[in-house]
């Protein structure tokens, strides 16, 4: 990631290393029919342009994900997360 050397600094100042430690950002995950719009955070598009956004992102250094699934119904969000395991995660690996 970009900020990676000044984690790295910001750890050992701590006297922790970096090797092994986690990071995980945040980001939105919503399926819709089309690519992203304007505003609209990467992750929020068709399984591709999803796919897509997380490697990047994990080429960037991230060891891990937090998803917001930002929607109305905890159905909603089950099925946000039925279909990232369906269509997503087999394709970061």
């Amino acid at each position: 990631m970009a900020d990676q050397p000044r984690l790295e600094a910001a750890l050992e100042n701590e006297r922790r290393s970096a090797v092994g430690f986690p990071v995980a950002p945040k980001v939105s995950l919503t399926f819709q029919d089309s690519p992203p719009a304007d505003g609209q955070a990467p992750t929020e598009g068709r399984s591709q342009d999803i796919v897509d956004a997380l490697k990047r992102i994990r080429d960037a250094g991230a060891t891990e994900f937090c998803f917001d699934a930002a929607a109305e119904t905890e159905q909603v969000v089950l099925d946000t997360i039925e279909q990232f395991v369906q269509e997503i995660r087999l394709k970061l690996e």
